[in-house]
Formats: C-alpha cells, sequence, structure tokens
C-alpha cells in the first residue's frame, strides 16, 4: 500500500498561504498617472470640438498594466469593485469640466466656472464594479479647459478594492 506520511500542521499553513498569494497576487490592480510628461511645457488641453479622452502620459505607478498611456484609457484586468479618482486644474477665464466614463456611460463629473481668481481645481471619484475588459477613461469636455504642468495638478488614479 500506500506509506502514510506525517504533514507537519505549520507546513500546511504555509503551503495553503502560499497556494493564496499566488492565486491573489495576479489580482494587484493600482495605477497612477497625471496629464503632463515630464519634459512637457505648462500650457492648455482643449478646446476641443466635441468630447476628448484625456491621456495621462506620465505614469507614477501601474501594477497589474491596466491603464494604456498611449491611450488614457484604464481596461480591467480582473473583475472587481475599483475605486477611482480625478482632479483637474482650470485658470481663471475658461470653464473647465471632465468625466469619468465607464465603458460609454458618464458616471462623475468635475466641474469648475471661469473666475475671477487665477486658478481654478475640482476633483471627484467613484466607486465602480467592472468586469475583465470594461473600460474607465477621462474625458474633456466639448468647448473646455484644461492647464497642464509639471506641478501634476491633473491626475487620474484607480486601484482594485477586491475583486468579484
Amino acid at each position: 500500500g500506500i506509506p502514510s506520511v506525517l504533514i507537519d500542521s505549520s507546513c500546511c499553513n504555509y503551503y495553503n498561504f502560499l497556494l493564496f498569494f499566488l492565486s491573489t497576487a495576479s489580482q494587484n490592480v493600482a495605477f497612477s498617472t497625471t496629464l503632463c510628461g515630464s519634459s512637457d511645457p505648462w500650457g492648455a488641453v482643449g478646446p476641443f470640438p466635441s468630447d476628448h479622452t484625456l491621456v495621462y502620459k506620465r505614469v507614477f505607478m501601474n501594477i497589474g498594466q491596466g491603464y494604456d498611456p498611449a491611450t488614457g484609457i484604464f481596461k480591467a484586468p480582473v473583475s472587481g469593485v475599483y475605486s477611482f479618482n480625478f482632479h483637474i486644474y482650470g485658470y481663471s477665464t475658461t470653464a473647465a469640466g471632465v468625466s469619468l466614463f465607464k465603458n460609454d456611460e458618464r458616471i462623475a463629473t468635475a466641474y469648475d466656472h471661469p473666475s475671477k481668481d487665477s486658478t481654478d481645481t475640482a476633483s471627484n471619484s467613484a466607486l465602480l464594479q467592472l468586469g475583465v475588459g470594461d473600460t474607465v477613461s477621462i474625458r474633456l469636455w466639448a468647448d473646455h479647459v484644461i492647464y497642464k504642468s509639471t506641478n501634476n495638478h491633473n491626475t487620474f488614479s484607480g486601484f482594485l478594492v477586491f475583486p468579484v
């Protein structure tokens, strides 16, 4: 017959932990970006005649490779609940407005109307349940302007809260 093998319980606990870690390690997803590349000059983005997907060029981190810096679009590599944050920077006499989109659905908006002060900021966030392949992007509204600078005022970030 087959000999019985005595397995130490601490070995089993370590083995179970290792299996759990390896199964969840591929599910780590987080990204953080800013609109202005490190060598880009300060300046206006927009206006455009229609809503325009913003491409955040400088990527601080992209764990899980969900964010595409060539398109500005996050594509969920894992089904789950995600948290997204976005911030914009406007300047005095121009209206600044963006929206966060899940696929083609407008989810949340950040807006600041023209004012007499020199700078304006707005931000928002959302928790979204995404399936594999769902996309999230930030779109500048038609005929609106934001301003980029190396001070990184315009950011877009997200992370997987938990898989589902």
